[in-house]
């Protein structure tokens, strides 16, 4: 299972910025797979889409917090042992202080499973400028 961890900042300010990128995608929240109810939009320069979707989860208090964007492999965020690590990863950051944005490219895009089947020369060259 691979996965992408960058790490960032999210203060007060951060989070109100974050929080307005939906005014910019015209107030639509795009779908988000693994069941999360925090979810917010994206913007993203794909002519197909105005958005892809992210969860914030943050420590109690007004921070400022460090924090990770959360970005899956090809294989989407649905197939259990995904969720099951990530459930590990939010509860272990937020126990140690850490804000985590879980993003999901795929499931707004209508490939909830991700696109690891899908992945030859042509096609893993769409995804990875995408």
């Amino acid at each position: 299972m691979k996965r992408l961890i960058l790490v960032a900042a999210f203060t007060a300010a951060g989070l109100s910025y974050t929080t307005g990128l939906q005014a910019q995608t015209g107030g639509q929240t795009p779908p988000i797979a693994g069941g999360y109810t925090n979810v917010m939009a994206i913007p993203v320069n794909d002519p197909a889409i105005k958005a892809i979707s992210g969860a914030l989860f943050k420590p109690a208090g007004v921070g400022p917090f460090p924090g990770v964007v959360y970005l899956i492999g090809c294989a989407g965020l649905d197939p259990p042992p995904i969720r099951a690590q990530l459930k590990t990863d939010i509860d272990h950051m937020l126990t140690n202080g850490m804000a985590i944005l879980v993003v999901d490219s795929f499931t707004p895009r209508n490939e909830p499973e991700g696109v690891c089947a899908n992945l030859d020369g042509e096609k893993a060259m769409q995804y990875f400028t995408r």
